[in-house]
């Protein structure tokens, strides 16, 4: 506790704070700050490493001798803006928000070096996270036929706020917008969800199939070029034989069910979120 940055030139307030502190210990996976989260305690690390995300982006690491959550000491109404997750084994003491200001509030020497972390800190996120946008943003591009299938997307993802949903149909006039407009909507965006619905139907070697709107496969292929295989995702109709390009080797798809869309797009619409909270906001 005495090698604790924030408590240099303060050796008074190392014994009170061990006196109203709780040790913890984390395994490796384990979550010490939630982003979004409501709580307010502040942490010592005495051992051990936490990986620091933002919005998904990894931003680099808490460790030995690093107070952590004191932002919740000067914005205590609002909610974590950072997860932190124990890479080692680790141990922290955890000291109550009240309790930590009522044994610091007399220092002027902690609280000067209290504001020279945060100063620090917000500066490095600043400079890591200079045009993210502030949640997710996710395009969803179709055929006007699957408009429904767009609505149950914007519901499941949308509901809690954590994602914003863009819809096209929202976006942009159907079968009016310019390839401009288009581009600019995938570049706003953080992730791509293309529709792949057997709207049409294609002849090859003699054989009848169905395949995607020549503009849903359009968009897609641009989402690819923009954003990359990890953050354009294609939903697929598993029951009804969707014809799709034979190269799809690293394409990111999920699949759904259409006589039974609403559940399937639900569980769909899950694996989704998580495969956007593990990649976060883009760069």
């Amino acid at each position: 506790m005495r090698r604790q940055s924030v408590l240099r030139e303060c050796p008074e307030l190392v014994e009170r704070f061990l006196e109203v502190g709780v040790l913890d210990q984390f395994d490796p996976g384990r979550d010490l700050i939630t982003e979004g989260a409501e709580d307010t305690d502040v942490y010592f690390i005495l051992m051990g490493r936490f990986e620091l995300r933002v919005k998904g982006n990894v931003l680099g690491e808490r460790g030995v001798n690093d107070m952590v959550g004191e932002l919740a000491l000067l914005r205590p109404s609002n909610k974590r803006s950072a997860t932190l997750t124990a890479v080692d084994p680790s141990v922290v003491l955890k000291v109550s928000k009240e309790d930590f200001q009522a044994l610091a509030e007399p220092s002027s020497a902690f609280w000067k070096n209290v504001a020279e972390v945060i100063s620090d800190r917000l500066d490095l996120r600043n400079q890591m996270l200079p045009n993210a946008n502030e949640r997710p943003i996710v395009l969803v591009v179709s055929s006007g036929e699957a408009i429904d299938v767009v609505r149950e997307i914007e519901t499941n993802l949308g509901e809690d706020g954590t994602i914003g949903v863009e819809p096209w149909n929202k976006i942009f006039a159907i079968s009016t917008y310019p390839l401009s407009q288009l581009k600019a909507a995938i570049d706003r965006a953080d992730f791509v969800i293309a529709i792949m619905r057997g709207d049409d139907v294609l002849v090859s070697r003699s054989k009848k199939a169905k395949a995607p709107r020549d503009n849903v496969v359009l968009e897609f292929g641009m989402a690819l070029g923009s954003l990359g295989l990890d953050r354009s995702i294609m939903l697929v109709p598993t029951d009804a034989q969707v014809k799709l390009a034979s190269d799809n080797d690293g394409l990111t798809y999920v699949g759904y069910k259409e006589n039974d869309s609403e559940n399937s797009l639900r569980i769909a619409c899950n694996k989704i979120r998580k495969h956007i909270g593990d990649y976060g906001v883009k760069d």
